[in-house]
């Protein structure tokens, strides 16, 4: 069971690793415009500024989808088991997420428009915004293991899907 546990966390955290870079690689910061000082957001760049989380959601969520039916294939026992470890492990997954593809963006313009010149033009941090969009990771992991349960059940003794038509019969 324990084994079950780590592999499961292992590939929720290996996940959240490639998909932190992954998120960066993808990614094309918009550029703040530095103005007595501060970094300011204007233009189509403003307008662009939600790009890091649709594909912070997006990678998130095939991520999950992936970690969801993976689980879900190769573990074929302890459903119940397999749906509590896959929770928190894909949330954590979410967050290793976000931090890989920050760590690897660029800085926060704030710092470094203190010391630019006006009208210097920098790249903005690799954010997300908002907490709901942490919810990507595992809101795709529980789809994809759902999907698996639903589309593929275990065919067990006695249960309506053994193909014993006596059991389906009386139900």
């Amino acid at each position: 069971m324990l084994g079950h546990v780590a592999w499961l966390v292992l590939l929720c955290a290996a996940l959240g690793l490639v998909g932190g870079v992954v998120w960066e690689a993808l990614w094309r910061p918009p550029l703040a415009v530095v103005v007595d000082g501060r970094a300011v957001l204007a233009g189509t760049d403003a307008e662009r500024a939600f790009d890091a989380t649709a594909w912070f959601l997006l990678i998130g969520g095939v991520a999950g989808l992936l970690a969801g039916v993976v689980a879900g294939l190769l573990v074929r026992v302890r459903e119940l088991l397999t749906l509590a470890t896959l929770l928190p492990a894909s949330i954590l997954a979410g967050l290793l997420m976000a931090m890989v593809g920050s760590d690897l963006g660029p800085p926060d313009p704030a710092r470094a428009a203190a010391r630019a010149e006006d009208l210097a033009r920098l790249p903005v941090a690799l954010e997300v915004s908002g907490p709901v969009s942490y919810l990507a990771l595992p809101i795709g992991a529980v789809t994809g293991l759902l999907l698996v349960l639903v589309l593929a059940p275990v065919n067990r003794p006695g249960s309506r899907t053994s193909g014993d038509p006596a059991a389906t019969m009386h139900s």
